[in-house]
């Protein structure tokens, strides 16, 4: 979209953006005593999606003159955008592919993705994969209809690197007019979760911007050094098990990875929730499914099955 006004003498060109994340304010001085050093702006181009309002405006009073103020309103939504994470090697399932095995006649990973699509919170999925597996996920999503799947990209080697690669697809789609507040972080092989999960946690996201889903461990809970002795045993009611979806707002999670970038720090992360702890923000817990098992190993196909069967 471009915005043509009377031509102004470009002084200063300062872009702001409001509190409230989904404006962005471009102000441009009009100081005719600067003539002779500066050229007119007369065009103003903005990304096609996105309203844009012009109206004058009286300059702060540190400055002089009269000027336009712009406000681009980029389209944001309370909607999630799930990033589904699904690189992994599958070592533990003897070399096949886990996210394309089947449960109930139906691959894994289109089940977890069929979810989300379900989900009216979701708004739009980033699939991460292994690259050896792109083309055949391009193809399951023509054969299933995917509607809110929006980019499906490469993994890398350790799950973080995963989450980035699909944060950094988040941030695509926010640079061309579309951006999300939420970001909701899903392993791949559970296929099982509701739609209701999901709502569920963003809805317990809400209350302080991250929130993951869980559940009380039943079984005691037994700290172990290298050599196999025992250290501890914490207190099993203060343990929960985590599971996925973990929902954050997403300048939150957008934070941690960016702290953790400029910590240097190179150490690996097992779930999201931890890089989040690691930078000060609390991070609540939601009750999560019982069913919302994670297929690591062929016995947890038959596991899935019997559910299946259950339900």
């Amino acid at each position: 979209m471009q915005a043509t006004t009377t031509p102004c003498i470009l002084f200063g060109l300062l872009i702001l953006r409001s509190a409230q994340n989904d404006t962005w304010y471009v102000f441009i001085r009009n100081d005719k005593q600067n003539a002779a050093l500066l050229a007119p702006l007369a065009v103003i181009s903005f990304p096609d999606s996105g309203s844009l309002q012009h109206k004058q405006f009286l300059p702060p009073a540190h400055a002089s003159g009269k000027g336009y103020c712009f406000t681009y309103n980029r389209r944001m939504t309370d909607q999630i955008a799930a990033i589904i994470v699904a690189a992994g090697k599958s070592q533990r399932m003897g070399g096949a592919d886990k996210q394309l095995r089947t449960v109930g006649g139906v691959p894994v990973l289109a089940r977890t993705i069929a979810a989300f699509e379900d989900c009216q919170d979701v708004g739009a999925i980033i699939l991460v994969l292994n690259p050896d597996n792109m083309a055949g996920a391009t193809e399951m999503s023509r054969e299933f209809g995917w509607r809110k799947v929006k980019s499906i990209v490469p993994g890398g080697e350790r799950r973080q690197d995963s989450v980035g690669a699909g944060l950094s697809a988040v941030a695509d789609m926010a640079r061309h007019g579309m951006e999300y507040g939420w970001v909701a972080v899903h392993d791949g092989a559970r296929p099982l979760l509701t739609p209701g999960l999901i709502s569920r946690g963003l809805e317990a996201a809400r209350a302080g911007g991250a929130a993951i889903a869980a559940l009380p461990a039943t079984d005691t809970i037994k700290q172990v050094d290298a050599d196999g002795i025992i250290t501890g045993t914490p207190e099993r009611e203060s343990l929960w098990l985590a599971q996925t979806p973990q929902i954050f707002r997403t300048d939150i999670l957008v934070g941690a990875y960016s702290s953790l970038a400029q910590s240097g720090d190179d150490s690996t992360a097992t779930d999201c929730s931890r890089l989040v702890e690691m930078m000060g923000h609390p991070v609540a817990v939601f009750t999560g499914e019982p069913t919302n098992i994670k297929i690591t190993t062929p016995l947890d196909l038959i596991l899935a099955e019997a559910i299946l069967r259950g339900h």
